[in-house]
Parts: structure tokens; sequence; C-alpha cells
């Protein structure tokens, strides 16, 4: 029988601010270098990235596995992960492919550094609350795809789930997809929770499993059978995560 974690979650709590530091901080330097040396900082802004999030998950002692790496970094694609935790972006920036554009949160723009690094490092804020802003959001992805052949990720369900459920896919990242006309690459994290308890900002140390399941092409899809692409793609999802996800 495994055994329980502990109901005080001490570890966490000493390593809470350490992260907020380290996340914060961090995104200062990667901007003051941007500041002072623009070209050398666009030209290793993925190594950057990475760095960020391996630094996170080393801070808490958050282990990964990852599967079906040969999927990783199949050309131009549309990463689609299922969003459980606050973990998350940490979890993506570790598992950064390189040559990818987020689409990410506008509100992430109010964090002190880490708004001004994002848009530095040309990620793409979409404004959930105004229906015309994200549209054109969308499309900046998809010219970003079709024009400079970037990879984009994007999380299908909009936002974070609150009960580590699947929560309904949104339509706009497979509006994306045929718009950018690129194959779709589900990313599957299991054992988050674990980790990061739903509604709890405090992580323990634990194991994430990362799947990257094979491309599907999108090139044959059309808007008018696009709820059927929807409901294709949620089902996979729904097939690799634990029943307790569902």
């Amino acid at each position: 029988m495994t055994a329980k974690p502990p109901a005080f979650p001490l570890r966490g709590i000493l390593t809470f601010p350490i992260v907020l530091l380290w996340a914060l901080g961090y995104a200062g330097f990667v901007l003051g270098v941007f500041f002072l040396t623009p070209k050398r900082a666009q030209k290793n802004k993925d190594r950057y990235i990475r760095l960020w999030g391996i630094g996170i998950l080393k801070i808490l002692g958050v282990h990964l596995e990852i599967y079906g790496k040969e999927n990783f970094d199949s050309g131009t694609v549309l990463y689609m992960p299922n969003h459980v935790s606050v973990l998350d972006l940490g979890l993506w920036c570790a598992n950064w492919a390189g040559n990818t554009v987020v689409l990410y949160k506008k509100e992430f723009d109010k964090i002190p550094f880490l708004g001004r690094t994002l848009r530095r490092l040309q990620m793409i804020p979409i404004d959930r609350k105004n229906r015309e802003r994200a549209v054109k959001s969308l499309e900046e992805a998809a010219d970003c795809a079709r024009k400079q052949g970037k990879s984009i990720l994007i999380a299908p369900e909009g936002t974070r789930s609150k009960n580590g459920h699947l929560l309904p896919f949104k339509k706009g990242p497979f509006h994306l997809a045929i718009a950018a006309g690129i194959p779709i690459v589900p990313c599957i994290f299991c054992g988050i929770t674990d980790i990061v308890p739903n509604g709890s900002w405090l992580a323990r140390p634990g194991t994430v499993t990362v799947r990257f399941l094979s491309p599907v092409q999108t090139k044959n899809w059309t808007t008018e059978t696009l709820d059927d692409h929807v409901a294709e793609i949620r089902k996979i999802f729904l097939g690799h995560l634990p029943d307790s996800s569902h």
C-alpha cells in the first residue's frame, strides 16, 4: 500500500517562495538580456525557456517520465496539452520543443516581469473575454505556422481544470489547426494532481508522466465537420487519462 502524503505540506510551504523568486527573478534576468543584447537573447531564447521550467521542477523535486519523444519534434505541429494546475507552465517549458509559439491567457501580462518576457519571447496573448481579439490572436498564430514554420502550443480546454477532470474542449484551437493546416499532437500529462492537489498552490515531490501521441492530420478537416473532430481528439485524451480525470 502506498503511503499517503503528509497532510501538512511543509516542503511545499518552504519551496513556494523559492519557486516564486526563481520564476520572477529569472524572467527579469531574461528581460534584461533582451534589453542589453537582443540578437543574442533571440538566438538563445529556447534555452532560456527550458532552463526556466527545469529550474522550477528541480526546486519542487518533480521528476518527468517522457514517452513518445519521436512525436515531440515532428515538424510544424499544434501541441495540445491538458491543463490541470499552476504547475503546467513549468512542465511545458521544461519540455520545450523549440521554434514554438504559445497562446497564453492575457492575464499573465499583469504579473511582474513575466508578461513582458513572454512578449519579448514573441508569445501571443489571447483575450478570452473579447472574442474579436481572441480571433485575431488565433490568426496571428496561424500566420506564424504558415509563414515561419513555427509550431504552436495551446490548451484545448481554454482554461485550467479546477477538479482535475478533463474539461470540454473549445473550438478555437481546432479552427486554428484548420487555418494553419498543421497536424495536432495530443500531449497527455498524468500525475499532476498528486503533486499539486486541486485548489492548492503548494507542490509535493513526485513524478509526472507525459505522453506525446502520434500526430493527427488535419488537412482534410473542414469547419462543417469541426464538432466531429473536436469529439475525436477529446476521445483520444480520455483514452489515455486515468478514470479519475474524466
